[in-house]
């Protein structure tokens, strides 16, 4: 039997027995190793041997060391040749005794204190001449049972050995996980909110469009802040793209920053191209409304005066000095202040002194809202700053070929014009009209103009500041408009008033 002092070994150790043929630790071969252990064994008959080992079952043993076992017998059985097979298995019949008292005074190791004996050693050679002896059904049978108990067993050692050595443990192996070298289906993308750009090019774009609507108004200047406003919205918008693209899904606000460039487009152009036709054409039809009625109004002052005077009003009060010159007084829009509604203005003007008197300047620097046109320059006229004029009457003579001299107009110096004496009819005569370059000041004695060559074609002619047209007072109280398109030849024979050439559809 072998040593009792001799402890288990460990798996690779009890793996590491040396193959038959090979030196043992003693200096023997391995075949002499077995007949001395055969030797040492007391001799008995073989059926008592059998009868013994079948009623005493050998101590159990580790799982490992009954496969370290298996192996060892199995190469020995290998390389021992046919005459000495019976001899190795018998030698290994007798292990599980000579070792079972080795076994109850060794301490069971852990698996990794099994695992720590060592690599298993590799036999250098095998012969493949010899057969394998094949075991016996019997010896197969007791093995597997062997080896199920001895399964059992060590994993309850094993078990209790763990928890009594913490040290068996071996240590958590540490983990490094990288995002770049994970699976492109293992990655998690994590959402970090909305882009800034993105919600902030959609802010200043719904900001930038109700802006466009200053170009509403006449100013240029004002078209101005939606542009701008609009071109930032675009910048920001196409910052806010780029970033939602390259977070690779983390921020969303695609849609904010597309939302944000329309509306910075948007307002870039609504501005000049929408808001300011729009607002020139509301300027244009208010404008153009807000002088017909200056002009309504006017006819209404002058039906007035000429049913209070039985005339019309002189187109310029001139006095005569005693060297028989004529000195200019106060023009017929002084006279018509009172149907207008400016009583106090005209009790403030003194009629027996010049209009350009210093006592008559305030009354005369001060604007009559009836006497202005949407459109005209109010600035102040000449050195004296007098209030200017949009509108001028026609008046004075003109000779017509075929017809001689005629009145145009009923305006004139020191005239007294009756309706009467407009024989060409109060539809067919012009009384007053709108000037475009040249506005005089209202108190002008000499506020009066013929058409010439048409409209908006001589700077002391008749015309509008849109350049279009011009709008007409006729003595009927009427307003009509007449663009630049109006032959001259239409426009003279209306602003005459004695001529007897009536204007019909086929002459317009």
């Amino acid at each position: 039997m072998t040593d009792s002092t001799d402890k288990p070994r460990g798996l690779w150790k009890l793996m590491n027995r040396q193959s038959a043929g090979e030196p043992s630790d003693t200096g023997q071969p391995a075949d002499d190793a077995a007949h001395q252990l055969e030797s040492e064994v007391p001799a008995e008959s073989p059926s008592s041997d059998k009868s013994d080992t079948e009623d005493s079952e050998p101590p159990p043993r580790g799982l490992w060391s009954v496969m370290g076992q298996s192996a060892s017998d199995q190469q020995q059985a290998v390389d021992a040749p046919d005459g000495e097979a019976s001899a190795s298995h018998a030698s290994a019949e007798t292990r599980p005794e000579s070792s079972s008292d080795s076994a109850e005074t060794a301490s069971p190791k852990g698996l990794w204190g099994v695992m720590s004996g060592g690599a298993p050693a590799v036999p250098q050679s095998v012969s493949a001449d010899p057969p394998v002896p094949q075991p016996d059904e019997s010896e197969d049978a007791a093995t597997e049972e062997l080896t199920e108990r001895s399964l059992s067993q060590h994993l309850d050692t094993e078990s209790a050995h763990s928890l009594d050595s913490p040290t068996s443990v071996p240590p958590p192996a540490e983990s490094f996980v990288t995002v770049d070298s994970a699976p492109a289906f293992a990655q998690v993308t994590v959402k970090t909110g909305r882009s800034k750009m993105a919600l902030a090019a959609s802010l200043v774009g719904l900001f930038a469009v109700p802006l466009a609507a200053l170009a509403l108004l006449p100013d240029a200047w004002l078209r101005l802040p939606a542009t701008i406003a609009g071109f930032a919205a675009l910048m920001l918008g196409l910052l806010g793209w780029q970033d939602v693209r390259g977070s690779r899904g983390r921020r969303s606000g695609s849609e904010l920053a597309t939302a944000g460039m329309v509306l910075g487009v948007l307002a870039m152009f609504l501005g000049p191209i929408v808001f300011a036709r729009v607002g020139q054409g509301y300027r244009k039809s208010f404008g153009q409304q807000q002088t017909i009625t200056n002009l309504e109004t006017i006819g209404s002052a002058l039906g007035s005066y000429h049913r209070e005077q039985q005339h019309y009003p002189a187109g310029g009060i001139f006095r005569t000095n005693k060297d028989d010159t004529k000195q200019p007084m106060h023009g017929w829009m002084a006279s018509l202040l009172p149907h207008l509604g400016e009583q106090e203005l005209h009790g403030s003007i003194r009629f027996n002194v010049p209009y350009d008197d210093p006592a008559n300047l305030p009354a005369m620097r001060s604007n009559v809202n009836a006497f202005l046109a949407a459109g005209g320059d109010r600035s102040p006229i000449g050195r004296q700053e007098f209030a200017p004029a949009h509108f001028a009457g026609l008046g004075g003579e003109l000779n017509i070929d075929g017809i001689g001299l005629v009145k145009v107009g009923v305006f004139g110096r020191n005239s007294s014009t009756t309706r009467e004496d407009v024989t060409d009819g109060l539809s067919q005569t012009f009384v007053a009209g709108e000037i475009a370059s040249f506005y005089p000041a209202w108190g002008e004695p000499e506020n009066w103009r013929m058409i010439g060559r048409g409209l908006n074609r001589d700077p002391d002619g008749f015309g509008n500041a849109a350049d279009t047209g011009a709008l007409f007072l006729k003595a009927d109280g009427s307003v009509k408009f007449y663009s630049n398109k109006t032959d001259p030849t239409v426009l003279r024979m209306l602003s005459t008033s004695n001529a007897g050439d009536l204007v019909t559809d086929q002459n317009r």
